[in-house]
């Protein structure tokens, strides 16, 4: 078999392994579901018996959470578009891959920072009793993502 040729079988492999690592992120970590996020907010707002103040609140932080989530998301995708093109174009793990890996590592913890702020930012206007059944909501949803 000729270079040319086994480079080209090459490119496709890497360009179709670096499609399904983009798919595997984008359904299981960028996707719609219920996340501990979304379990922690239906939590809130049925079992805290939040007062009128506190729901206006947290409907506030909500709303300004979900611009933000909307950008971290697509810096993710980015991110993910960056390592898929990495791969595809250095053929060998060299450091443009791993840039690219690192970019996804900065980029999903970035999610993962400004996410955990936004929860405190909604304990914040918890009382010391809402605040204590939130968090073992919170500790609970976390370790049921991690199983």
């Amino acid at each position: 078999m000729s270079s040319a040729r086994r480079a080209i079988i090459l490119t496709v492999i890497l360009a179709f392994l670096a499609g399904l690592s983009g798919a595997f992120v984008g359904t299981k970590l960028l996707a719609p579901k219920e996340t501990p996020d979304n379990a922690l907010h239906a939590m809130l707002h049925s079992k805290l018996n939040l007062s009128a103040a506190q729901e206006k609140n947290i409907a506030a932080e909500e709303r300004r959470f979900a611009l933000i989530r909307g950008q971290l998301e697509a810096d993710a995708h980015s991110a993910n578009v960056e390592l898929a093109r990495a791969i595809q174009t250095s053929k060998r793990d060299g450091p443009e891959v791993q840039m690219a890996i690192e970019h996804v590592h900065r980029t999903l913890g970035n999610y993962q920072k400004q996410t955990v702020s936004h929860i405190f930012r909604m304990r914040a206007v918890l009382t010391p009793e809402q605040a204590e059944i939130f968090d073992r909501s919170v500790v609970q949803a976390l370790m049921q993502e991690a199983q």
